[in-house]
């Protein structure tokens, strides 16, 4: 059976690791859905190719037409997540470095 403390250790572990898993995905998502369309507003603003704003377009409006609180409450919850783990583990830093060992008793010389 595993004392409180391993468990804690474990479970801020677990914590840590899923809330970074859950960032990454979350930047992941957004760096995919997001980067075609850049290259696309970047080539009308630049080189005037206007034969891709019926795309670029439809993107938009369709991204108009969610819900704000829809799109972002994956992302918050993993960035939230992701701001508790963190301070789980300096908090679990902290005590570590400020807990002074218990004095050893003297040995005993015969």
């Amino acid at each position: 059976m595993a004392t409180a403390p391993a468990r804690l250790k474990t479970k801020a572990t677990l914590l840590a690791v899923f809330s970074a898993l859950g960032l990454f995905l979350c930047s992941a998502s957004i760096y995919l859905t997001y980067r075609p369309y850049w290259y696309m507003f970047q080539s009308a603003i630049v080189n005037g190719d206007e034969s891709r704003i019926p795309d670029l377009r439809l993107f938009l409006q369709i991204a108009a037409s969610i819900p704000a609180q829809v799109r972002v409450r994956f992302c918050t919850a993993s960035i939230l997540l992701c701001i508790f783990g963190i301070i789980l583990i300096f908090l679990r830093h902290l005590r570590s470095r400020t807990r002074v060992d218990a004095p050893r008793p003297a040995a005993r010389v015969p």
